[in-house]
């Protein structure tokens, strides 16, 4: 009896250990069970038009980067629906010459994934037209979502650390 009881227990260790892989597994390649066709509403998939969850040291690709210039930290929202404020035109890039896609995220896209254009030389450009404002966003570098390597500012976005930048009025 007691031999099919520590048999029944570690049966039931391996199967919570191989669950327990299995969702790592999920979460660090960013898929959920809907790839399986399994519907998991407590799963959540990263590249949802909200930003990602906090990724930023375990899924940084590797390259050297060039971010954007940002301004002091100020506790600004976005302005956008001021027309009378000035318009800043904000250029943001990313130095990766082996990317087969780059997309930018952003408040100002509504998280929804825009096109960057690469250079010559391997740098990602995207430019906008930001009003005075702070401005959370993350880049998506074939099908990976992190933060901006070259930019240490971050604001929360619901739980999620994201890249910053605030746009200040001229004077």
């Amino acid at each position: 009896m007691k031999r099919f009881f520590w048999s029944v227990l570690i049966l039931l260790d391996v199967g919570i250990i191989a669950a327990s892989a299995f969702l790592l597994y999920l979460h660090w390649t960013h898929k959920s069970f809907s790839t399986w066709g399994v519907s998991a509403p407590m799963m959540r998939r990263e590249a949802s038009p909200q930003p990602p969850t906090p990724l930023g040291a375990k899924t940084l690709v590797p390259a050297a980067a060039v971010g954007t210039s940002t301004a002091a930290p100020a506790a600004m929202k976005p302005a956008a629906a001021n027309p009378s404020a000035e318009v800043s035109h904000e250029l943001f890039s990313y130095h990766n010459p082996k990317a087969q896609q780059v997309f930018i995220r952003g408040d100002f896209t509504g998280w929804k994934a825009e096109p960057m254009h690469k250079d010559a030389k391997g740098v990602w450009e995207y430019q906008a037209n930001l009003t005075p404002g702070e401005y959370g966003y993350c880049y998506s570098v074939n099908d990976r979502i992190f933060p901006d390597p070259a930019n240490k500012r971050t604001k929360l976005v619901g739980k999620t650390p994201v890249s910053s930048i605030v746009v200040k009025a001229r004077p």
